[in-house]
């Protein structure tokens, strides 16, 4: 294969990879938002103020999607999981061993890649949650019930659209690649 080469992933491997991730990422996350919600439940009983509450509450949340979203990124990257041939790897990786067929990615690597995907998802999600708000208080487009459902079906399209911003670059732009197992 030829480096040179600007082959762009298929919109379907994309898909593919982006919702090996996802899955993985939406049950662990919800188990840490309940396990979280459980503790300032707790903390609200014990008369804590509301507003230390809310604070915490938007902490937690914060630490907790970042820990998940670094976490299944160790669990997935560099890795064939199930029946699918399509192992996800940082583009940097694959441009220096384009013909390899395992990979081996260094803490530093794996780090770095994960914060290109979080910072970017974090802008991608608040954009998309601020639109679907916007348009509920603006035209009374009520799409989604509450600000809370809200926020959290905004994480979906917002990841999609980051997996799709990282892979479907010019091949110097690309930030995660797709390789194909043997």
């Amino acid at each position: 294969m030829d480096i040179t080469e600007d082959k762009r992933p298929k919109f379907s491997e994309i898909i593919k990879v982006w919702w090996r991730f996802f899955w993985r990422y939406a049950i662990i996350f919800v188990l840490f938002l309940l396990i979280g919600g459980l503790i300032i439940n707790q903390l609200g009983k014990a008369n804590a103020n509301s507003s230390s509450l809310y604070a915490a509450s938007l902490i937690y949340g914060l630490i907790a999607n970042m820990l998940v979203s670094l976490l299944v990124f160790k669990m997935i990257l560099g890795k064939q999981r199930g029946k699918s041939n399509l192992i996800l790897v940082p583009a940097s990786v694959k441009r220096k061993a384009p013909d390899a067929r395992t990979f081996k990615i260094n803490n530093f690597r794996l780090v770095l890649t994960w914060w290109g995907y979080f910072w970017r998802f974090a802008l991608f999600a608040f954009a998309v949650g601020f639109t679907f708000g916007y348009l509920n208080q603006k035209y009374g487009i009520s799409i989604f019930g509450n600000a809370k459902i809200l926020g959290n079906i905004a994480v979906l399209p917002g990841s999609l659209i980051v997996f799709l911003i990282l892979m479907w670059r010019k091949s110097k732009r690309r930030k995660l690649d797709i390789v194909k197992a043997v």
